[in-house]
């Protein structure tokens, strides 16, 4: 059963409204709708049963229920349409498969190529860096070989190089001419070897020609002795025939020798005309030489001669340059204080004739009045004593009028004066000012030189480190060049010397306080050369023994004695 506070709500069912009271009974009573406090107020609920009351209250609820529905439905199909495109979204063969794999892809692809492009901006920004480094270096590298010091120094090892290949030379040379030596040692010993064979064929000739000899007077002596044992018709005949034989045997043999003497010659002949060939040619061999070596110190020479005089002419422009700036600077400096004495000059003259000209004039007023004021004490005296008994009332007036006059004059003066005085105070500030201002000048001018000078000194200072620094590297590189020198057996005496010279380039003795500067020796010569070292007795000894007196007796430091 359900209870109803209010009936009027149920318009239909098996039992309607009662009675006319309380059918006229306004509906939504508030009554009905309040706390039933007595037991009369029950009287007005109605009793439902619960089917009736759900059928009731389904009606009265039944929008929100159908709204309720509406949602649960529209949820529903809204978490199927996500579940299908959950399910779609993982097939690869529809187009918006195929489509969201296409841009998965690209993204992958773009993120693949922006990781490619980082890491090629980072290695380009590498490569960047250590270019830029290297340009430096090379830069730095170039400055610093085209110092003087470096070039200096490079002109050593230049020397050294020469040195080394003039050394090769030599003993090229050496070698070519033992060389030539040991073939001439070798021809002559074959040339002595041949004459020896020669005369020991010579002898061998002469011992067999003396066998001959021997066999044929042999042979002579039995011809002889059968000449007497035989008969005198077949001994004739035999006797002509052997006759024969020995003339023909003779003349075989004369002119055998013959040929021998004249191959003997002729090999003699052969023999000198080499020999006197190989010395012509070793002559110009010899001579060839000497040119060569003849020009190259004419080389030489012209080479020293024009250095020397481009750095006489360099010397020669900057002393000219120098002497130029200076005249320029005294020419200013004479033009500047010129002006400054006339402009001084002219103000001073100016204010001394305005100053004597105003007490001229001031003088000549004060002379004007007082003679003014005399004649008229002259005159007021003179009229006076003619009219004084008559007029000594119009004479009292009348000195009256004059003391006043004279008072007002006075007064006028006194004016005057005061306001010459503050004129002249005026100007005498003025001319303070003035003065101060150029203190002040002055002042400024002393303060901009003296740090000018601060500056000066401080770039002087930075001038000093940064002398330091360069030759701390110097030195560096100029260590590891002599090193690969001597590793390479050069000769690194000229590298030592310009590294041992310091910076500045003179022969003086360094200042450290400079950053090591060598400073230049005073010279007194036409080339313009530096002192070789300090004057002492020893080396103005070694000068006066060493040099002619009429090449040693100018230099700065030498006298002739």
């Amino acid at each position: 059963m359900a209870t109803v506070q209010h009936a009027n709500f149920i318009e239909y069912g098996r039992r309607g409204p009662r009675g006319g009271a309380q059918s006229n009974k306004k509906s939504f009573d508030p009554e009905l709708f309040g706390k039933s406090k007595t037991v009369s107020s029950m009287r007005g609920v109605k009793i439902l049963q619960q089917k009736e009351f759900d059928r009731i209250q389904s009606s009265l609820t039944a929008k929100e229920v159908m709204r309720k529905e509406l949602d649960v439905k529209e949820k529903e199909k809204q978490r199927l349409k996500e579940l299908s495109r959950k399910q779609i979204s993982t097939w690869s063969n529809t187009i918006a498969g195929q489509h969201k794999a296409k841009l998965e892809a690209k993204k992958l692809r773009e993120e693949r190529e922006a990781v490619i492009r980082h890491e090629e901006d980072i290695k380009e920004g590498i490569y960047q860096a250590e270019k830029r480094r290297k340009a430096i270096e090379h830069a730095k590298r170039l400055t610093f070989n085209k110092s003087d010091r470096v070039k200096k120094f490079h002109g050593a090892l230049i020397l050294t190089e020469v040195l080394k290949e003039r050394e090769a030379q030599l003993a090229l040379k050496k070698r070519r001419e033992a060389a030539r030596n040991q073939k001439e040692r070798s021809d002559w010993e074959a040339t002595l070897e041949e004459i020896l064979e020669a005369k020991n064929q010579e002898a061998q000739n002469e011992v067999s020609r003396r066998v001959a000899k021997k066999e044929t007077q042999k042979y002579q002596l039995e011809q002889v002795a059968r000449k007497y044992a035989k008969e005198h018709g077949f001994i004739e005949d035999e006797k002509n025939t052997e006759a024969e034989l020995i003339v023909k045997d003779l003349s075989e043999y004369h002119k055998e020798h013959e040929m021998k003497k004249e191959q003997v010659a002729q090999k003699k002949l052969r023999m000198k005309d080499s020999y006197f060939a190989h010395l012509e040619e070793k002559k110009k061999l010899v001579k060839r030489a000497k040119d060569i070596e003849e020009a190259e110190t004419r080389e030489v020479q012209i080479f020293r001669d024009y250095k020397l005089r481009v750095d006489a002419i360099k010397k020669e422009k900057l002393r000219s340059e120098w002497a130029r700036d200076e005249a320029k600077t005294k020419r200013n400096e004479e033009h500047f204080l010129k002006i400054k004495a006339e402009t001084e000059g002219a103000n001073d003259a100016q204010f001394k004739k305005m100053r004597d000209q105003k007490m001229a004039e001031q003088e000549a007023k004060i002379e004007a009045k007082e003679r003014k004021r005399r004649q008229n004490l002259l005159d007021t005296l003179a009229s006076q004593q003619a009219l004084m008994k008559q007029h000594e009332d119009e004479r009292k007036q009348q000195l009256d009028d004059e003391l006043k006059e004279q008072l007002e004059k006075f007064a006028e003066d006194r004016n005057w004066h005061e306001g010459e005085c503050a004129r002249a105070e005026e100007r005498r500030k003025a001319a303070r000012k003035v003065l101060d201002f150029n203190k002040d000048v002055a002042k400024s001018k002393v303060h901009g030189e003296k740090a000018n000078r601060e500056s000066d000194l401080n770039f002087d200072r930075g001038i000093i480190m940064k002398n330091v620094e360069d030759e701390s590297i110097f030195q560096k590189y100029a260590k590891e060049v002599i090193d690969e020198a001597i590793e390479k057996e050069r000769n690194p005496y000229a590298l030592q010397r310009v590294a041992d010279t310091g910076n500045g380039g003179g022969r003086g003795p360094k200042f450290e306080g400079i950053g090591g500067l060598r400073p230049s020796y005073l010279t007194s010569t036409s080339g313009g050369h530096q002192l070789p070292s300090q004057i002492t007795s020893k080396n103005a000894t070694r000068e006066r023994l060493v040099k002619p007196l009429h090449i040693a007796k100018k230099r700065l430091g030498f006298s002739h004695w």
